[in-house]
Parts: structure tokens; sequence; C-alpha cells
């Protein structure tokens, strides 16, 4: 903020300066009061304020309120935190009722402890978000506890907080990404997922070279992340339950992951699962991380020399933990992203989870492998020893649904089920598809329908009933697509798992009809 800009800021009227550091956005017409605001005095306070607020477009307002920019806040707040009046002002303010942020802000202020917002810290009954008494907005929680950290008085109960604050946001963030995907109820796969316990609870040779795996593979749309979704997300649930580390490779973050950089994503839902472990691995985390010095994509060794040094840090720290001998299970969804990449990543991954055994003495680590294939191709490995990597212990492959489930999830999810029976024997039992017939079912008229299940007797008669499901998947997202050249384009992308710029360059550019002009 220019010091131009604090001296009129400072010059202003106490009252509207705390009110608009306090609001998420303010009307100014109601805090300069609209009868005077042509007033000489009223002017000059009017462009004091403007110039450090910023116009936002606000529901239900037929003109555009003002929010106080980030550095004149902190100006205000910390000028106001210290005076003995401080109380009085804020007493004289009115703001919106639904201004969380002000709320928030303004019993910050005042000195009360807003820590009983969030849930207990307690012990990890299942590193999931507990629901508070009264429903609490997270973000803008964190942003008073922001400001509220630099003030004199008040930083240090805020700083600790603010930890608070960002664990429940990351639990809250986890447990909403698996309840997006978890089927309720789950149909179809009570034998996967009755294995898929037992596994987790069994006691696992430690003598081979490879940990254990439970391999689940399938087609895609089958239902295998809907199934460790939710075998992830009861087990967190689950009072006492020992860790369980969920990590899918069709995130950002993770598709090109290094064994640090898993390293890191372990420690941070370990952390989120065990309160009593979460501070010292966010400090583990920044150590080993300081270590590089910028230093990772620029030198191989030295990433795997840090990283070696990480697990090395990581097992001395870990050496008191109660649980450290419990069945902690790592879950590595959507692996066919690594295994698409070939051996050495796949390899890499796995021995990252050996070494978690071996060097961090996590000794009852149970693996989860979950993908469309996992074994990676290598024409210059004997298959043998490609498959030993994994160690198989148990391995399902999911399948469509047989008719009477797919019959059973049609009807649970809404459909008639004399209609529900019709579309099976025609489409298949593979749940997406099921779900997209379902979408179809509530969002067209009868006659639409019966369009649908005819042309599937048709489509039905020339091929496989998986066949006719996936045309019709494919069908409903391009129909949306009205341009043909976009559409043409846009075709692969959904067929395919993923499209590379090589997979364009080498094969896509030759067959889609695109310009290339």
């Amino acid at each position: 903020m220019k010091p131009a800009d604090a001296r009129r800021l400072d010059a202003l009227d106490d009252r509207i300066t705390l009110t608009a550091a306090i609001s998420t956005d303010f009307d100014p017409l109601a805090v300069f009061g609209a009868d005077s605001l042509l007033d000489d005095h009223q002017v000059d306070m009017i462009d004091g304020l403007a110039a450090v607020c910023d116009e936002v477009e606000v529901a239900g307002s037929s003109y555009r309120h003002w929010s106080m920019r980030t550095q004149a806040r902190q100006h205000v707040l910390q000028a106001m935190a210290t005076r003995p009046d401080v109380t009085t002002l804020l007493d004289s303010i009115d703001v919106q009722p639904n201004d969380l942020f002000a709320r928030y802000l303004r019993d910050g202020l005042r000195g009360a402890d807003l820590g009983p917002l969030l849930p207990p810290a307690g012990p990890p009954t299942a590193g999931v978000p507990t629901a508070p008494s009264v429903a609490v907005d997270l973000d803008c929680l964190f942003r008073v506890v922001m400001f509220l950290e630099a003030l004199p008085g008040v930083g240090a109960k805020a700083g600790h907080l603010e930890r608070r604050v960002r664990r429940q946001i990351a639990l809250t963030a986890a447990h909403n990404a698996l309840q997006a995907v978890i089927p309720n109820p789950l149909v179809g796969r009570e034998r996967e997922y009755a294995a898929l316990l037992e596994y987790r609870t069994s006691v696992l040779a430690t003598a081979r070279d490879w940990v254990p795996s439970f391999i689940l593979v399938g087609p895609g749309g089958v239902g295998k992340s809907a199934l460790v979704s939710k075998f992830v997300s009861d087990q967190r649930r689950k009072p006492g339950a020992p860790p369980l580390i969920y990590l899918d490779f069709d995130r950002a973050t993770l598709i090109d992951a290094t064994p640090l950089d898993l390293t890191f994503e372990f420690t941070r839902q370990l952390g989120l699962a065990e309160s009593a472990l979460d501070q010292m691995l966010a400090e583990f985390r920044e150590r080993s991380r300081s270590m590089l010095g910028g230093q990772e994509n620029l030198n191989i060794d030295i990433g795997a020399g840090t990283s070696s040094a990480a697990l090395r840090d990581l097992a001395s720290l870990l050496s008191g933990w109660p649980r450290r001998t419990a069945a902690v299970t790592i879950v590595l969804d959507t692996f066919e992203e690594v295994a698409i990449r070939g051996v050495t990543p796949v390899r890499d991954v796995l021995q990252w989870v050996v070494e978690l055994r071996n060097t961090v003495q996590l000794q009852q680590i149970h693996l989860v492998v979950c993908g469309r294939a996992v074994i990676p191709d290598a024409p210059h490995l004997p298959p043998d020893e490609v498959a030993a990597m994994f160690n198989v212990q148990y391995e399902w492959p999911l399948e469509d649904l047989v008719t009477d489930r797919a019959v059973e999830l049609l009807t649970v999810l809404g459909v008639e089920p004399g209609l529900a029976r019709r579309f099976p024997p025609l489409f298949g039992g593979n749940p997406l598809v099921l779900k997209l017939i379902h979408r179809f079912v509530t969002t067209n008229d009868p006659a639409e329908v019966e369009q649908l299940l005819e042309d599937g007797e048709k489509a039905r008669r020339n091929a496989p009933s998986g066949e006719v499901g996936l045309r019709f998947v494919y069908q409903r997202i391009l129909n949306r697509i009205k341009t043909p050249r976009v559409r043409a384009l846009a075709y692969p992308g959904v067929v395919l798992r993923r499209v590379t710029p090589e997979l364009i360059l080498k094969v896509l550019v030759r067959t889609c009809p695109v310009p290339s002009t």
C-alpha cells in the first residue's frame, strides 16, 4: 500500500475503516449514508477509502459493493488491535448476518477463542472430518486466522489455530474426494469388498524381497475406484483403525511423482490419520525439502540421496510410534498411469513401498494396487520377473455386473423395476453405463427411452452387449459437442485413457479428420 493511501486511511472515521476492514465486502451507500454523499468532507472520505478497495459484484444488489484490499486490511487491523477502545468500536459495527468472515474476525479481535468452531483434535478415530456443532466456513476461518496471526496479543493463539484449520481443510478435502465416487449402496461388489477387509487384517510374511499385494484390475467404468474409495472411507471411519494411505495416480501431483514425492504424500496423510504425528511430520517434510536446496530436478543422484536420507529420518521419527507394527495399508489407485510409462517407474514405486517396510520398519504394510492394467509391458524381461515385483497375494479381476445385480443397481438408482430389467441384456452390466442409462431415463421422455431400447436391440444383433454399452457412453458424451470438427478431435480423448502429445503427433494426427491449418 502506498504511504499516501495509508495516511488518507488513517485520517478516516474509525468506525468506517473498521467496518470495511472486517467485512468481506460492504455497501458504500449504507456505510457513508446515501443522503450525505456529496458533502465535502464525505467526498474526501469516500475517495480515501475507494483508493484501497476493489469493486465487487454481489448477488441481490443492483450496484457493486466494495471490498478492502489485503494490505489495507492488515494496516487497519494492526492499528486498531492494541487500542483500548477496540471492543467498543467492534460493538458499534453492524455486519451482514451471512458474513461469516466478519463474524469470525470480530470475535477474534475481541479475544474470543475460535477453536471451538473446529472439531476436537483428539485421537484419529478415523481420519475423516467430524462436523462441528455449527456449520463453519473453513476458508473464511483460515483467512481470519491469517490476519489475526500478524496482530500483537493474538498471534500466538492464532498460530496454533492455523495448524488445526489447515488440518481440518485437508481432512475435509480428502473426505469429499472419496465421497464423490463412493456408490450408495455398494451393489454387486460384496465379495471383493469382503476380500479387501480380510487382506487388510491379515498378517503378512516379511521375508520376501517385495511387499505382498492385493491386485484389483478391470476395464474402465467397472467400479474399481468406487470400490476402493468405499473401502478407504469405511476403514478411516472405523474407531482405532490403523492408518490407510490413498494414492491416486490420476491426480496431476502424482502422475510423475518421485519416491521422495510419495514419501511426502505418505507422511501428509499419516499426519492426518494420526494427529499426534501431524506437526512432527510437517517439520520433517520442510526439513527434507530444505536438503534439496532447489536442486531436485537437476540431478537424479541428489533426489535419490535425499529420498534415502528422508526415509532414514522418518524411521527415527517413527521409532517410538505405538502403532508402528500395525497393518498400515497403502492403496495405489489408477496404477495404469504408472504402468503405461514402463517397468522402471513401476519398479520405483514398488521399491519405495519396500523401503517403507525395511528402512522405516513398517513391517506390516498392506499394499492394494488398483487399475485397468497394473503389470507393465517389459519385453526385455522375463514375465515372471516383472510379476514377482507385485508379490501377489490376492488378485480380483472386476467384470461387468451379472444381469440380476445390474437390474438391482438400476432399481436402486431409481429406474422402475420393469424398465430396469430391459436394459442389461442389451447394454451389459458396466456400472458406469448403467448410471448413464439411469440419467438418460430420468432426463428424457418415455418415447426417447423406447427409442434407445430399440436402437440397443438393433446394435445388439451385431455386437456384444459390452460394446453396445460403451458405444452408448461415447455417443452420450460426444453428442453434446455440436461442431463436427471439434467432435472428431474429442473422440480419441473419450475412447482412450490419456491422450499424450506423442500420441497426437505419431498416431492421432494421421487418423483424425482435422485440418492442418
